[in-house]
């Protein structure tokens, strides 16, 4: 016959057995949202900034309008503008940090201003490179008054590739500062991510 001390500690072991079960499920559920990814987003018709400044995971893409050319999502990793200055023909953008630029790279120079400096959603590609700064076609005067931000979308910081086919695209791939779209000509597509 067990004891009132034995009963009482094979409830306890199977209260620890359930939380120990109910921890174990919230991990696993938390981890399969993750691989399936939390957030769809709208559909994208313009090339821009889909997340900023957060890491996580781009779980998959669909192309609703496949579009005459073929687009790209990149890691939105972006630097600080520090100065600029244009002759009229070309800016000068000096910005910190430690990128890798290479002439013929698009480059992305958002809020800035003078706000004539702001490439557009899909870039400007680099004419010139040099210790921390850059160069591209640009009718804009003046200095910077307020800093922008510079992001190379090279392949360097490419995720996938947006292809010209409708359908649903498993991608899988980490991020760790944002998604940005440069779309191809008119591409429509959703993103399903998970941030972490």
């Amino acid at each position: 016959m067990a004891t009132l001390d034995d009963i009482l500690t094979a409830q306890k072991n199977g209260v620890v057995a359930i939380n120990n079960i109910s921890r174990y499920l919230e991990n696993a559920n938390t981890i399969t949202q993750y691989l399936a990814g939390t957030t769809t987003s709208d559909g994208i018709a313009t090339s821009g900034v889909i997340v900023s400044g957060k890491s996580g995971r781009l779980v998959s893409m669909s192309i609703f309008s496949a579009g005459s050319s073929s687009g790209m999502i990149y890691d939105y990793l972006t630097y600080p503008t520090t100065a600029a200055s244009g002759t009229g023909a070309t800016a000068t953008i000096t910005y910190s940090g430690t990128a890798s630029f290479t002439v013929g790279d698009i480059v992305v120079v958002a809020n800035m201003i003078p706000a004539g400096y702001n490439t557009p959603a899909s870039g400007s590609t680099l004419t010139g490179i040099a210790s921390q700064q850059i160069q591209y076609a640009n009718a804009t005067t003046g200095v910077q008054t307020s800093p922008g931000t510079v992001f190379n979308a090279n392949a360097a910081n490419s995720i996938a590739a947006i292809p010209t086919t409708v359908g649903v695209y498993s991608i899988g791939a980490q991020f760790s500062s944002g998604l940005y779209v440069i779309l191809g000509t008119n591409q429509k597509i959703a993103l399903t991510y998970s941030l972490d």
